[in-house]
């Protein structure tokens, strides 16, 4: 049974629930379940049941007063310690859904009542879910396969817990390595991921008859062995490289701070191979519009 708040500790919650909106210095509070006086700095005194107060429950004057979209955002943000994007929100009222954008995840929809009172992003909640949940081998394999159908084989894995990365066998690329967690929350095979802007390039090339080669080697290019370029166009000394995320920042399912680091060092190496070759390497970030990177050297 879990142990009952004290006056200090209902009061530390109280406030990292509602900021500091009320006033508590005639507070009477022995648990949860009995009314308390609390006092609204814009309407005065009212009693409330502690526990509905810890849910998100305050003065009913102010829920009658309309926020502007500025009270909102700025409530939403104190929430939510600035996590989120809150620039597509048109605030009308707080059981009218809004559009929020997670750092993470991206958009998701949310009505202001239920994002006020801690509700945030699905996806991250899945996440959480996933790193406090310990699964064994064939727990996490049917989960997986719930979210990602038949697409991959997991033959070669066994799972330890959400942080430790497994073995995956995708059927286009074959085997990765990625943490349960990752997995669990939706992410893939980042060659799949990659494989679809790489594809739009070779589209393009082929569409604008570009002579080009893929996963070109030059051998005065490499660290150990020569690193390939994923396009050079010949006739016009351009090397394109499609970039996923994990060249920019550290992907845990892709080899986390190691990876990067490791990345970071061989496109140094590219970058410094092209200049002193003179020739001209694009780098088209996962997300960016390929052809608007491309029309410049296709005409």
């Amino acid at each position: 049974m879990p142990r009952a708040l004290t006056k200090e500790e209902f009061i530390k919650k109280s406030i990292s629930v509602h900021g500091n909106l009320y006033d508590y210095s005639k507070l009477l509070y022995k648990t949860t379940h009995d009314k308390v006086e609390i006092i609204c700095l814009k309407h005065g005194s009212f009693n409330i049941a502690a526990f509905r107060h810890l849910k998100g429950k305050g003065c009913q004057l102010c829920t009658v007063h309309q926020l502007t979209n500025d009270e909102f955002i700025g409530k939403a943000n104190y929430t939510h310690n600035n996590k989120y994007d809150y620039s597509l929100v048109n605030y009308i009222r707080m059981n009218s859904k809004v559009k929020i954008i997670c750092p993470e995840h991206g958009e998701f929809i949310q009505t202001p009542d239920r994002h006020l009172n801690s509700g945030g992003c699905f996806k991250c909640g899945v996440v959480l879910s996933a790193k406090n949940r310990t699964y064994t081998t064939e727990e996490f394999i049917a989960r997986a396969k719930e979210i990602h159908d038949e697409k991959y084989d997991y033959s070669t894995s066994f799972y330890f817990k959400g942080k430790t990365p497994i073995s995956i066998i995708c059927s286009e690329h074959g085997i990765f390595n990625q943490t349960p967690d990752a997995h669990i929350s939706g992410k893939g095979c980042i060659k799949c991921s990659e494989s679809k802007g790489e594809k739009e390039i070779t589209k393009i090339l082929k569409l604008h008859e570009i002579k080009f080669e893929s996963q070109k080697k030059f051998e005065e290019c490499k660290k150990k062995l020569p690193l390939p370029f994923d396009f050079y166009l010949p006739e016009k000394n351009v090397c394109i490289e499609f970039d996923g995320e994990q060249h920019y920042k550290p992907v845990e399912w892709f080899g986390g701070l190691e990876g990067f680091l490791e990345r970071k060092e061989n496109d140094k190496i590219k970058e410094t191979f092209c200049k002193n070759k003179r020739i001209k390497l694009i780098r088209i970030k996962n997300g960016q519009n390929i052809y608007e990177r491309l029309k410049k050297y296709i005409a």
